[in-house]
């Protein structure tokens, strides 16, 4: 294997000794992971369906070119790569190890020891807690929930469902949670209006000190929410906002506004009515020249702007390389959608 150089350079720098005898500090790891990392093969993204989490932002230019020519994304980076795991790790933690034992997250739950998995609320909280106190292994593991919308090819993972009227009880009665653990048994259940969908965000100080109300949750998470709650038919949901450095935390409730949905209806309907029409879409472009710094980023920014009077060809060349990679196109032919958007 030939190790790129930015691995060699990083990997291969010498420590120097002064006269002293001291060794001089070198550069932290993150150099030898940045390189490491440059000889990752780029993710491609997927080409099939549409995330809910990444609608608000997608080109719908983008997504028909990489459809029929998927390309890989711009290389990895160590720092995104570190925050995204610390949030994963955060939300299994937060999940698995609080929400559920005391009660108040509902979804399915996975049992590690024998395979079996449940759902509702934690299956055994008091055995739970036990283990989280002594620090042993979790029997019991959440699973997060998923959603798919067949006719926009919509789909998404959502972090869980609350129940409200659970959380208000735990709050009013922190004194019983002291004395006795979890008390699932007392906390009642709840009817569909009180339940909601939890996103759980983990961000950096300055963000979380932006976010001061549910209207000043930035609208990409809005959209992303409100796909959720209308493919689980659940009209609210909780944000749980945590500060990075200092694990402050703060929690907002938004309510479902349809013109999010209407929204991501009407991008779905450009995408795949162009796939299904052999187009390139006009509409709802991200950028409008090359230089555009959304551009700049763009893995398929040179056929953006240089194949649109040649897209026929583009999409020939595309079908062929699919069938030589035995690749099965999405058959759209009777897809129609509502005239209202």
């Amino acid at each position: 294997m030939v190790l790129p150089k930015a691995f060699i350079r990083a990997f291969g720098r010498k420590e120097t000794v002064e006269p002293s005898g001291k060794v001089k500090k070198v550069k932290t790891l993150d150099g030898v992971i940045n390189g490491w990392m440059s000889s990752w093969d780029g993710k491609i993204p997927q080409v099939d369906f549409l995330r809910a989490s990444g609608l608000h932002y997608l080109c719908p230019r983008e997504f028909v070119l990489n459809y029929w020519q998927p390309k890989p994304e711009k290389g990895a980076k160590w720092d995104a790569q570190i925050k995204m795991q610390m949030g994963t790790t955060l939300h299994d933690f937060l999940q698995t190890a609080v929400l559920g034992p005391v009660g108040v997250l509902w979804g399915e739950w996975h049992n590690r020891e024998d395979g079996t998995r449940l759902s509702g609320y934690h299956p055994d909280p008091k055995g739970a807690a036990r283990d989280v106190q002594l620090q042993r292994p979790l029997v019991w593991q959440f699973v997060e929930g998923t959603v798919w919308d067949e006719q926009h090819r919509i789909s998404g993972h959502y972090d869980g469902t609350v129940d409200l009227s659970r959380v208000r009880w735990a709050i009013d009665n922190s004194d019983v949670l002291k004395a006795n653990g979890a008390h699932i048994e007392q906390m009642g259940k709840a009817g569909p209006e009180e339940l909601a969908i939890l996103e759980i965000k983990t961000v950096g100080r300055f963000v979380f000190e932006q976010i001061t109300s549910a209207q000043t949750i930035p609208p990409y998470y809005q959209m992303q929410a409100c796909a959720y709650m209308q493919m689980n038919q659940i009209w609210k949901t909780l944000f749980w906002y945590i500060e990075r450095d200092s694990g402050a935390s703060k929690c907002f409730v938004l309510n479902y506004e349809d013109s999010w949905w209407s929204l991501a209806k009407t991008k779905a309907r450009i995408i795949w009515e162009a796939i299904r029409d052999e187009t390139l879409p006009e509409a709802a472009m991200a950028c409008s020249k090359k230089t555009d710094a959304r551009a700049k980023k763009c893995s398929h920014c040179k056929s953006c702007f240089e194949t649109p009077g040649a897209f026929k060809t583009y999409v020939q060349i595309g079908k062929q390389l699919g069938a030589k990679s035995g690749r099965v196109f999405l058959d759209l032919s009777g897809v129609k959608f509502d005239a209202a958007f």
